[in-house]
């Protein structure tokens, strides 16, 4: 329907400013319609935290202002890249932060006037579209029409938002009443030709204290040509969607994405299932072969930010294809390899495309999608190597106890092939697939509280390797289980990283510190148990469950925490991520070994482990005091 000026059922008095002439209602929403003060000021307070500004300084010129205008005037110093992934990084968490948004006094009132009235009327704002429709929603607050920041070229002060909206109802703007909180909005209807209502004390054209105040300024009764039907809200113009350069449904882009990880997850986990066999074959002891897998995670360590950063400006698709080609070719040499010492380079070599594979196709997955969906692109995505812990791992040691160790290798090879050839023909390159900023990938190394949270990754999930790396000789030596039956056992531990997994990302949406250290301490004890619980197939098999669901229940959170502090190099914090996982597998690995060539024993491993997360809760403690100490207000 086309919404028509009200008309009034008496003359008006005269020209603009009084309510027999208002041919329309134009509302700012954050502080007109919306009462979200706290939850605005506890996003910037956040956003400042992570990106080095005063959050005194920031709440000082945020009011008012598009989020980009604000990153602009506190952080000057920041280039175009930079500016964009920080409004990016504040929108992220403003989208989700909806807790005491709620309507502003007379809201309601007055949009139920409105609407009895048939006045035309509409929402302009400074929030994007996602997060208007957000606060709107949880305010509980309908409207017939919003204009947007992003549908406008210029932000308020600019008054083109306001002219926008006049011009879609079909009324003279200078006929319209605007209602406004900020300065900058109170600027912006003047520049229009509005007359503006001016909210908490602002110098406009009339002053109101509340919404309550701008219900006389409309008529109670009007004779109007009434609308012939209703109809949904409208955004002016139309949201625009992302537009596919592809025919391939998204999923199957992002299925093609993830065969990636499951080869990544089976070369890594599956060496330990098959560590006695080629510990035998190349003529070493089981303690020296797990330097084949602590090369592993140094080259992961290595790799990750060494390729994020050399391919830093690539197209993620092209990035995507390169390292999954690494990853044929060095798992394709490891399955020759003549010697022990040949295969420990190869294994280093094949670690290095691990955390930059992951990096390179998350930006990539998600740039396939809308905004909404992006964090379930991000999870289908990440799914392969939660499938290889189930399904990979067991196939893989299978296959190296019924033909040798170097048909595991073989087999990871030919997923990684088809990955190449899947990504090739079925992902797309999307509009805008170029490459990032190398400064501000850089910049984020240099706050301490990332490094503090890749030390808790760290230390914390070294424990799993201490006993992972030699699952193997565990099982068989101390619960007299089959090396066949072994496949099984690792099944219940991939079982128990996805469940953690999923519930984790549940728990790290309530409370993640909490849940950090909870599954730190959860993780200390069932390492001590499992020294007991490995001497019985059926308890180990319990407990390799526990270990992987506490293992990963910590994993969202902590990955959360990370690009919080990162938030101006995503695709290194990403890749960081896996770092720091696959420093735990160093460390967690050597540490193992270690304890098993001191004769301690086979319940060594696990009893060492226990010491690492309760490292990694000390310094998670570190984090958290100085986060609270830079989050607490300073004094006045």
């Amino acid at each position: 329907m086309t919404l028509q000026p009200a008309v009034l059922d008496r003359p008006a008095d005269g020209a603009g400013g009084t309510a027999e002439t208002f041919a329309a209602v134009l509302l700012d929403m954050d502080g007109t319609l919306v009462d979200s003060d706290a939850a605005v000021e506890r996003s910037w307070r956040s956003w400042a935290r992570r990106w080095g500004a005063d959050p005194a300084g920031v709440l000082d010129v945020m009011t008012g202002h598009p989020a980009e205008s604000t990153v602009r005037r506190v952080r000057p110093d920041l280039d175009e890249a930079r500016v964009a992934a920080a409004t990016r990084d504040h929108l992220e968490h403003e989208y989700v932060d909806l807790a005491d948004v709620v309507a502003a006094p007379g809201a309601h009132e007055l949009i139920d006037r409105l609407e009895a009235t048939f006045m035309p009327w509409a929402v302009v704002t400074s929030a994007d579209t996602r997060l208007a429709r957000a606060r709107l929603d949880a305010a509980g607050l309908r409207f017939p029409v919003l204009v947007p920041r992003d549908m406008v070229t210029q932000g308020k002060p600019d008054p083109e938002g306001y002219l926008r909206a006049a011009d879609f109802l079909g009324v003279d703007i200078t006929e319209c009443l605007v209602v406004e909180d900020s300065a900058v909005g109170v600027e912006a209807g003047r520049a229009a030709g509005a007359t503006v209502a001016g909210l908490r004390g602002e110098p406009a054209d009339l002053a109101v204290a509340t919404l309550h105040d701008v219900l006389p300024l409309i008529p109670r009764e009007v004779t109007v040509t009434p609308p012939t039907a209703t109809e949904t809200p409208t955004i002016v113009p139309e949201e625009e969607r992302p537009t596919r350069l592809s025919r391939v449904p998204a999923g199957v882009s992002l299925a093609a994405l993830a065969l990636g990880g499951l080869a990544i997850g089976t070369t890594e986990f599956a060496s330990m299932g098959v560590l006695p066999g080629f510990a035998s074959d190349l003529g070493v002891s089981v303690p020296t072969a797990g330097i084949a897998i602590s090369a592993y995670a140094l080259g992961v360590v290595v790799g990750a930010p060494l390729i994020t950063l050399i391919g830093a400006r690539w197209p993620r698709k092209q990035m995507v294809v390169v390292l999954a080609v690494a990853l044929v070719v060095f798992n394709a040499l490891s399955a020759i390899a003549p010697s022990f010492l040949p295969f420990v380079g190869l294994r280093f070599l094949s670690g290095l495309p691990h955390g930059a594979y992951f990096g390179a196709a998350a930006v990539l997955g998600s740039a396939l999608v809308p905004p909404e969906k992006r964090a379930r692109a991000l999870a289908t995505v990440m799914l392969g190597l939660t499938i290889a812990n189930i399904i990979g791992v067991p196939a893989a040691t299978w296959l190296g106890e019924m033909f040798g160790w170097r048909s595991a290798y073989v087999a990871v090879t030919v997923v990684a092939l088809i990955t190449v050839l899947a990504v090739v023909t079925l992902v797309p390159s999307p509009a805008d697939d170029h490459g990032g900023s190398l400064g501000g990938e850089l910049t984020a190394l240099r706050r301490p509280q990332v490094w503090l949270t890749l030390g808790v990754i760290a230390a914390g999930f070294g424990g799993l390797f201490a006993v992972y790396s030699y699952i193997s000789p565990i099982l068989t030596n101390q619960a007299g289980v089959a090396a066949t039956t072994i496949p099984l056992l690792l099944g219940a531990l991939g079982v128990g990283m996805t469940i953690g997994n999923i519930a984790g990302g549940r728990f790290a949406e309530k409370a993640p510190r909490a849940t950090i250290a909870i599954a730190l301490v959860a993780y200390a004890a069932v390492l001590v148990a499992f020294t007991m619980a490995a001497h019985n197939a059926v308890t180990a098999t319990i407990g390799l469950f526990a270990l992987g669901f506490v293992g990963m229940s910590a994993g969202p959170a902590l990955m959360g925490r990370l690009i919080d502090f990162a938030a101006e190099g995503p695709s290194l914090a990403a890749a960081s991520f896996h770092s720091a996982f696959n420093v735990a597998n160093a460390v967690g690995a050597a540490l193992g070994g270690v304890v098993l060539a001191a004769g301690l024993g086979y319940d060594a491993p696990a009893a060492v482990g226990a010491v690492l997360p309760l490292i990694g809760l000390g310094v998670l403690a570190i984090s958290v005091g100085l986060e609270r100490r830079a989050a607490a207000p300073s004094p006045a």
